[in-house]
């Protein structure tokens, strides 16, 4: 569906830089610092994407916000997601860690069940603990952006 003139009208003064929603957009926006710290977003027909790349404070795992309009009920919905670029790292780096994990850990000669279940036990909680730095700098800016968003669709004024 497309979205009613007003609030895409809403959503284009809000957004201070127009760009694609793509893995190289977000490499520029990473290690080139294209656009650092302003509000970046990409329009189509039926979707809006809005995303803020402050690599300083937020890191390369930064929210987009995909807002989609729900004509029947007139409302918009948004759906938050990791950028393409900080998705595929976060993955990379825990199949990384995975792999040594099981290299190292498990295919041991003379393990029996028990120490088995400790090791895989021992390696769930490192695993948290390695990615909740990931996890915790991800949510508040996400929080951060949706806030300004609905702030923005009831209100005019920024």
């Amino acid at each position: 569906m497309t979205f009613p003139s007003e609030i895409r009208q809403r959503l284009e003064t809000f957004i201070e830089v127009k760009c694609v929603d793509s893995i190289a957009s977000h490499l520029r926006h990473i290690f080139l610092f294209q656009h650092e710290g302003k509000i970046c977003g990409a329009f189509n027909r039926s979707q809006i994407s809005i995303w803020v790349s402050d690599t300083r404070t937020i890191g390369v795992f930064y929210p987009i916000i995909q807002l989609k309009y729900n004509a029947p009920q007139k409302k918009v919905l948004l759906k938050a997601k990791m950028n393409g670029f900080g998705f595929c790292l976060a993955l990379l780096i825990n199949a990384a860690l995975l792999w040594l994990g099981i290299s190292l850990f498990f295919l041991r000669e003379g393990l029996n069940a028990n120490s088995i279940l400790q090791r895989i036990l021992g390696f769930i909680i490192f695993l948290i603990i390695f990615n909740s730095p990931i996890y915790l700098t991800y949510r508040p800016a996400r929080n951060m952006i949706i806030k300004e968003i609905e702030d923005r669709l009831k209100t005019n004024s920024r």
